[in-house]
């Protein structure tokens, strides 16, 4: 038999608690633990194949899987934000031999792409959480990571108790399906897991980070200045203008747009058919929009706060195409922004870059 069921352990180990003495009424965490630590010694433990594995102090157990002493070290500090790429398993059907179990949750875009929960929206990247007690992750993945350096690999068995499913795991549940980082299975309570995770990277500062690389990307992309920011990490590019007609702040625009995340490109919306059609996505509808209002009741991917202090200016006209670039303070602010199953995953302190196209609210001159 190439490895044991949990469940068949629970089964035995509480028959066995209950036949020793029927008086006696046994916790299922008792049950659980009692079982969990008998899968431990039959299939980790004492297999000389595999590295044993070593006990975390509040439960569960962690082995290496990838340690490279020959880099510098790098730990994260507490208040540090850290980039971990992680997929969470079940440890009922653990594959000894193939290390294969049912996937619940997973950053890595290959899981998805083989479990086909491939998500177009989803931006399959590590996941920027705050390093401290409070940042909403697995207990045992916390306690890991108080032990890991970048690049480190990590496999973790845990408890139910270490396991807790919260907020912040960015996996499919039944109240937010469909984002592309849930698994061919859903993550049931009261069950061990195994946890795979990376500490891929810490980012000390990533205010400092995002506000240093607009101003550099103005630089790079538009010979740009501090100067001509608009306002403090807002920097406007007018690519083309094609009238002197003002779009001003109190004006009732048609916006189209795309928006990106500014690191690495990625779509997060538009609505234009034409980059919809190339990026596989559904447009956004078109809406009417007044840069003064100061309220968003048009489309979730507009940065309203950058908007209106682009319009402010008084240099934007009808038919011009515009980029413009800014912070999250901005746009999303710091916190970020959950996914949905069409809506993409924004991370803490991700600049955006936008382009844009001014029309006067009801015609339809974009290209």
């Amino acid at each position: 038999m190439k490895y044991l069921k949990l469940a068949a352990l629970l089964l035995v180990v509480g028959f066995t608690a209950v036949s020793c003495g029927e008086s006696e009424s046994v916790s299922y965490t008792d049950t659980e633990l009692k079982s969990f630590e008998a899968w431990m010694a039959k299939y980790i433990n004492t297999d000389p194949t595999n590295k044993v594995a070593t006990e975390l102090v509040n439960g569960g157990y962690i082995q290496w899987l990838h340690r490279d002493n020959s880099v510098p070290e790098v730990r994260p500090e507490w208040g540090d934000y850290v980039e971990i790429n992680y997929r969470g398993m079940l440890l009922s059907d653990w594959d000894h031999e193939l290390e294969k179990g049912s996937i619940f949750m997973t950053r890595w875009q290959e899981d998805a792409e083989r479990l086909g929960t491939f998500n177009n929206y989803c931006h399959y990247v590590p996941q920027l959480i705050i390093h401290n007690l409070n940042n909403y992750i697995m207990p045992g993945m916390q306690e890991a990571l108080q032990m890991m350096k970048v690049g480190d690999v990590v496999r973790l068995y845990l408890p139910s108790g270490q396991a807790s499913v919260v907020d912040g795991l960015t996996f499919d549940t039944s109240s937010n399906s469909g984002t592309g980082y849930g698994g061919n299975t859903t993550q049931p309570s009261l069950v061990p897991v195994i946890i795979e995770m990376e500490l891929a990277g810490v980012v000390e500062q990533p205010q400092t980070m995002e506000e240093r690389f607009v101003i550099d990307y103005a630089a790079t992309e538009w010979g740009q200045t501090v100067a001509d920011s608009v306002r403090q990490y807002i920097f406007v590019n007018i690519e083309e203008e094609t009238s002197t007609d003002i779009a001003g702040p109190d004006s009732s625009l048609t916006v189209y747009y795309a928006a990106r995340l500014a690191y690495d490109g990625f779509l997060l919306g538009t609505n234009i058919d034409s980059i919809a059609e190339r990026n596989n996505r559904t447009a956004s509808t078109y809406f009417s929009y007044t840069p003064s209002s100061g309220t968003d009741n048009s489309d979730k991917y507009l940065a309203v706060q950058a908007l209106s202090e682009i319009f402010e200016t008084g240099d934007i006209t009808y038919g011009s195409w515009v980029e413009f670039i800014t912070t999250s303070m901005f746009a999303f602010g710091s916190a970020g922004q959950s996914p949905t199953s069409t809506a993409t995953e924004i991370l803490p302190y991700q600049p955006l870059v936008y382009t844009i196209y001014i029309d006067k609210y009801g015609d339809d001159d974009e290209e």
